[in-house]
């Protein structure tokens, strides 16, 4: 795939990206290398038979408890500073019409 630099100028237009012609220059050399497969040739040539596949580079270990309630309140309790309740209900401002 042959990029072009106004392919490149393009690309940063619709991103509502703006550079001067150094920038642009610098950014079209680099991009180049990516699509050319300069940094993919080298990566490819890496002996990786004996590597362990790696997800996350970081071990991550999901420490779940038992959903048990710690403090049961009684419903007087929990309704006891409501600024307004009805029956055994919070009555709360109306937010969805």
């Amino acid at each position: 795939m042959d990029l072009t630099l106004n392919e490149i100028k393009e690309l940063a237009d619709l991103s509502k990206l703006r550079f001067n012609e150094d920038e642009l220059n610098e950014i079209y050399d680099e991009i180049k290398k990516i699509v050319d497969f300069k940094y993919m040739v080298k990566l490819s040539s890496l002996d990786l038979k004996d590597t362990p596949i790696c997800i996350n580079p970081i071990p991550i270990e999901n420490f779940m408890r038992d959903d048990v309630p710690l403090n049961e309140f009684k419903l007087e309790d929990a309704l006891l500073n409501a600024p307004v309740k009805l029956e055994e209900y919070f009555v709360v401002p109306r937010i969805v019409e």
